[in-house]
């Protein structure tokens, strides 16, 4: 059986208003730093309209190369596809060792906005670690539960020939 992730629309839309927002800001901030239509170097908001879009650009690509993925669940393991990359890694069930479901809580200064989101971690052989995020992707659960019993299954298996 195969299973292949969906990417939520929200999940996109949400990184893009992220993204706009910060040059938005970083715009404003560099509006502040001007006398007479000339930008003045020495003004501290042109230093932090800079930061704002040197953060914006790194969002923006951490975002297109790393998060924008899809996953795809075979009976042997996981293939994590990277589309803009053009990369694809597989991670057979047997490297993963253990997992972990956290909740990843949504808040605004201390105040709780909603229940929050979970997140699958799973612990590869090689010490590193996988993290499936339910704000992602459309079909989490389905994807959490699959990988959670191929890797028992996994696990079941190795303990038995050894």
């Amino acid at each position: 059986m195969k299973i292949t992730s969906t990417i939520r629309t929200s999940f996109i839309f949400g990184k893009l208003l992220e993204s706009l927002g910060l040059i938005l800001v970083s715009i404003l901030a560099l509006s502040f730093s001007t006398i007479n239509g000339q930008i003045d170097y020495l003004n501290g908001m042109f230093w932090i309209s800079l930061i704002i879009i040197l953060f914006s650009l790194i969002s923006i690509l951490d975002f297109i190369f790393f998060s924008l993925k899809q996953l795809q669940i075979s009976n042997e393991g996981v293939y994590i596809i990277y589309h803009l990359r053009m990369k694809k890694n597989y991670i057979p069930f047997n490297e993963m060792k253990k997992y972990s479901v956290s909740i990843n809580p949504s808040r605004i200064k201390g105040v709780k906005i909603s229940h929050g989101y979970n997140i699958l971690t799973i612990k590869l052989s090689n010490d590193t670690n996988l993290k499936i995020s339910e704000n992602q992707f459309e079909n989490y659960d389905c994807l959490k539960n699959e990988i959670c019993k191929k890797i028992q299954l996994s696990n079941k298996g190795q303990k038995q020939n050894t």
